[in-house]
């Protein structure tokens, strides 16, 4: 039977990274079509948010969640000294 390359921690925090990083581009999209300051918009099927304050609390829930996976894989690289090369 073979064996998986990457443990299942680091899987798992690739994935709530993923969305996080997704939710943070879309919500920032939103922030911008809010208040453009290059005179650039982005379209409105990639925007989480209806206006400024509904695009900034998604913002501000995606952040923390990034802040924290970032956290983990740094934390558990270091303990276990796994999730990659070294």
């Amino acid at each position: 039977m073979r064996r998986d390359v990457y443990p299942i921690w680091l899987r798992v925090l690739h994935i709530a990274s993923l969305v996080a990083v997704i939710g943070l581009i879309s919500s920032g999209g939103g922030i911008l079509n809010a208040a453009p300051i290059w005179g650039v918009a982005a379209p409105s099927w990639a925007v989480l948010g209806t206006d400024l304050s509904e695009s900034i609390r998604w913002h501000s829930i995606f952040a923390p969640i990034f802040i924290v996976t970032t956290l983990c894989f740094l934390v558990m690289r270091l303990v276990l000294n796994a999730g990659g090369p070294t």
